[in-house]
């Protein structure tokens, strides 16, 4: 109808090995952005299956050393599908790896005197599907 707005629903890739602690955090971030989702699991033969079946993501969250190296190979494998979607990793403070949009690091991975980074958030406790704290976001 004319002059109505409609509203774009985010759709975000989860990409984790599909560990119980490594998929609930990713859920929980997914929940908390009240966004669809898909979950793809990188150790799962069916990978390039579940990517090209996947509509194109408007964001895609990674988790673990995997998670990154999988976010890399996405670009050379499909960079058509994955071009323009918004990249947010879990990660342990390290360098910032300029693909990602954003870093999310957990607080018990945090050595004293850290300081956070740009496009980085502190997450003081794990985030959970029952809900998650952050502080810091710098």
């Amino acid at each position: 109808m004319l002059g109505q707005k409609t509203t774009h629903s985010l759709y975000i890739w989860l990409l984790s090995d599909g560990k119980a602690g490594h998929i609930n955090q990713l859920r929980a971030l997914a929940h908390a952005m009240n966004t669809e989702y898909t979950e793809i699991n990188f150790n799962n033969q069916d990978f390039d299956f579940q990517v090209l079946n996947s509509k194109k993501p408007d964001g895609i969250f990674s988790i673990a050393r995997m998670g990154r190296k999988t976010q890399f190979a996405l670009n050379q494998k499909f960079p058509a599908i994955v071009s323009g979607a918004k990249r947010v990793h879990i990660m342990s403070p390290k360098k910032q790896d300029p693909l990602f949009d954003g870093e999310i690091v957990m607080a018990h991975d945090v050595p004293e005197g850290y300081q956070v980074q740009s496009r980085q958030i502190l997450c003081t406790i794990p985030p959970s599907p029952f809900g998650m704290n952050t502080a810091n976001i710098a």
